[in-house]
């Protein structure tokens, strides 16, 4: 089977003058959508309604939600001197070459650790457009902080005045690359070798991660302005990163930019004419990337950028229609349209708009693009109620023509309140989904700190002989916390005692070794900065800046933060805790605790693992759960665990603030797959965290998830709505989200009654 060529245009961003591009050509602007799109066909539906999901629409999930804006990001600065990099990196292998720069694997000298290295060479520095677009990405990147957009450590020059960039290493390949794999693999292995609708749900998933943080950069104000599959990295976990923020500029409605900047085939018609742009932009763009992810193929094809941008700007998209003939969905096709209109006033005005749409799909709902017709309500509430549909048929036959026009008409009048009813659940699984996405995001964060920290820990242990003694001690023993008060000492009511957060903690077993103390706390000690970053970052969005520290170390240690402290933890039975404390036991042996143990059963793996609750060392805390990485020999061999604690307070804090809020919600929860509630908002879950275990050594008591149908339900469908008939005749509801990072599950309990009334006010 011959398929059509690739696009003979690549995907290079563009710097061109306006005023040679400018295509304006106002007669032809309204000619937005998808070329060739069939027209909705109400009546086909109800024949393929049995072998479709049942769908539902969310027309007012915004009016449900409550969410807080982060602070902008500041595009302007001086540009400072800068230091060596040959003083903190080493260059390695270069790893690509293009014209904003080269690409780098480097050796961090200090930590050990890979890092990926963007250079501008001296010369490109000579452009001052280059080295402003570089330095603009540099600054943007460090102030987005998400799991989806890539963490910048340092800004570097040379002695020859070149710049560089250092980041985090991604072990992965662009989503371009991604994308033309799975093209190939059609081609080779032909069309029945896959399981498309799988294979396109996972390609769906990756783009709402990419959704996901283009939201968050919007929040900040910040446009990326150059959106494409080259600029997507897919890692080795399917994790999605946003790359290449040079040419980003601020969300301002009714700029024009005096130059066309971009690539041609995901500039948006406005940018091309020289009209002013917004965000809409950058969802125009996002529209063609989805474009591609689902056709296999380019929106916009041509022999020359200018043709490409002149097919964009009369809205001539390719047809929509898989390049390897799969059937498309036609509420996708519905969305594309909407993503990709010409007009941006007829396009999403929110990222979260689209995303939403497409979480609707992937949970068979209905998409707010494409909302059912009459007889599709019919046809979707008779399936859902299958049995009451039959009786109905059944009465109708007997009774006549007459009584059948009747039904049909008391069924629709029944659909209409459905439809109410599907819209209400609608709104409320669309915001579980969301809450339960920034949870995973937040839970992805702490490993990633915890993951980073142990790390470091372990280079910094293994090379503490070549490091100079510290100047003064910044530990002491749990003995002289207890005997001593020094002037750095405070009282914290989130620690229920006094702490110190200017130094380190240590205690000693009977058979720890002790002349190896101070060459493990000497390298610790030399930390202290890094570990009270981890406490005061642990907050979701939260960011250190140099005239903020003292304000939230004085909120985090009054208040509380996610973490609670650090842990680390060796084989002989040596601990060390940030801040320290007095308040530990003196026989505490932390090899007996579950944050230690539950490393063990890793082998040799260092993937972090997250713990049960499980009591404090100090009972006034409560319950906590803990996120545990191994620290190991450079053979392999374990040494110890690095932890960081976190508070299940504060987790019942973070699920209050998440999700749906209102008289209909019963309850939002944590569940494991096995049915057992993590964490839960209702009275007596919170009472049982804060005082109802008096000793380390008590046993935690679980609570379980009353109904089994449901839980098998969740196991079977990962995220979904499930309704249950209480014997009152009101409905119980249960929406859930697989909370992949920690396999657990979000869970929020409805009551179905106040609900229908939370959504009609």
């Amino acid at each position: 089977m011959k398929h059509p060529s690739p696009d003979p245009i690549d995907d290079r961003t563009i710097v061109l003058d306006s005023g040679k591009t400018r295509m304006s050509d106002p007669g032809r602007r309204g000619k937005g959508g998808i070329s060739g799109s069939p027209s909705s066909d109400r009546s086909r539906g109800f024949f393929f309604l049995f072998i479709r999901k049942r769908r539902l629409v969310d027309t007012r999930i915004e009016e449900l939600k409550d969410r807080k804006t982060p602070q902008n990001v500041l595009f302007s600065g001086q540009e400072q001197k800068l230091d060596f990099l040959e003083n903190e990196y080493e260059l390695k292998t270069e790893l690509a070459r293009g014209g904003q720069g080269t690409l780098f694997l480097g050796i961090d000298k200090k930590l050990r650790r890979q890092v990926a290295i963007k250079s501008l060479r001296p010369e490109q520095c000579e452009d001052l457009r280059q080295r402003s677009l570089f330095l603009n990405e540099a600054r943007v990147t460090a102030q987005l902080d998400h799991p989806a957009i890539v963490p910048v450590y340092t800004l570097n020059s040379d002695r020859k005045n070149g710049l560089h960039l250092a980041m985090k290493r991604i072990n992965g390949v662009t989503l371009k690359a991604y994308l033309d794999q799975v093209s190939m693999h059609y081609r080779l292995d032909g069309v029945d070798s896959f399981d498309e609708a799988k294979a396109l749900q996972n390609r769906l998933e990756i783009f709402l991660k990419i959704c996901d943080a283009l939201e968050y950069a919007h929040s900040r104000n910040v446009m990326h302005c150059d959106l494409k599959p080259a600029n997507i990295m897919i890692g080795e976990y399917h994790e999605a990163y946003i790359m290449d923020w040079g040419i980003a500029r601020p969300i301002q409605a009714g700029e024009t930019r005096r130059t066309l900047v971009g690539t041609p085939q995901y500039l948006a018609p406005e940018a091309i004419v020289g009209d002013p742009c917004d965000q809409r932009a950058d969802i125009f763009a996002m529209g063609a990337i989805l474009f591609e992810m689902v056709m296999l193929k380019n929106a916009f094809t041509g022999n020359t950028p200018e043709e490409v941008m002149t097919r964009i700007r009369d809205g001539l998209q390719e047809t929509p229609e898989h390049r390897f003939g799969v059937p498309v969905s036609r509420d996708l096709k519905a969305i594309l349209r909407k993503a990709m209109a010409a007009d941006p006033e007829k396009r999403y005005s929110k990222i979260s708009e689209l995303s939403s749409d497409l979480r609707r799909y992937l949970a068979g709902y209905e998409v707010s693009v494409r909302p059912d017709g009459p007889l599709m309500r019919i046809a979707r509430w008779s399936y859902s109620h299958r049995k009451t549909s039959l009786i109905l048929l059944l009465l109708a036959l007997l009774t006549g023509l007459g009584a059948l026009a009747h039904s049909f008409y008391q069924s629709y009048r029944f659909s209409e309140a459905m439809r109410e009813r599907d819209l209400a659940l609608s709104a409320a699984y669309s915001i579980c989904t969301r809450a339960a996405y920034q949870l995973d995001e937040q839970f992805l964060k702490l490993e990633h700190m915890t993951s980073l920290l142990a790390a470091d820990v372990q280079y910094l242990l293994r090379n503490d002989l070549f490091l100079a003694p510290p100047k003064e001690l910044k530990y002491r023993s749990v003995d002289e916390m207890r005997r001593i008060h020094l002037p750095g000492m405070i009282y914290s009511s989130f620690h229920r005692g006094i702490i110190d957060p200017t130094i380190l903690v240590y205690n000693l077993t009977n058979d720890t070794d002790r002349t190896t103390l101070t060459r493990r706390l000497d390298p610790l000690s030399r930390f202290l900065p890094r570990l009270l970053q981890v406490l005061l970052v642990s907050p979701r969005n939260a960011q250190v800046r140099p005239d903020r520290v003292e304000a939230m170390k004085k909120e985090a240690f009054s208040s509380g933060t996610p973490a609670i402290r650090i842990l680390f933890a060796f084989h002989d039975g040596l601990y060390a805790a940030f801040p320290a404390s007095g308040a530990f036991p003196l026989q505490y042996d932390p090899r007996t605790r579950l944050w230690y143990q539950v490393v063990l059963r890793q082998e040799k793996k260092n993937f972090p693992v997250w713990t049960a609750p499980y009591i404090d060392s100090i009972p006034e805390i409560g319950l906590v759960i803990s996120c545990s990485v191994p620290l190991r020999m450079p053979d392999g061999r374990g040494n110890g665990v690095c932890a960081v604690d976190i508070s299940l307070d504060e987790l019942i804090e973070e699920l209050h603030s998440s999700g749906n809020a209102g008289p209909h919600v019963l309850e939002k929860a944590i569940m494991d797959d096995d049915g057992r509630i993590i964490v839960s908002t209702t009275r007596d879950f919170a009472d049982i965290a804060r005082s109802n275990y008096r000793s380390p050594d008590d046993e935690v008591v679980f609570k379980q998830l009353e109904n089994r149908a449901v839980l098998d339900d969740m196991k079977k469908r990962k995220f979904g709505v499930v309704t249950i008939q209480e014997p009152d005749g009101n409905e119980t509801v249960y929406t859930f989200c697989h909370i992949r990072s920690v396999n657990w599950f979000y869970i929020e309990k409805l009551d179905m009654r106040n609900l229908l009334a939370f959504f009609r006010r």
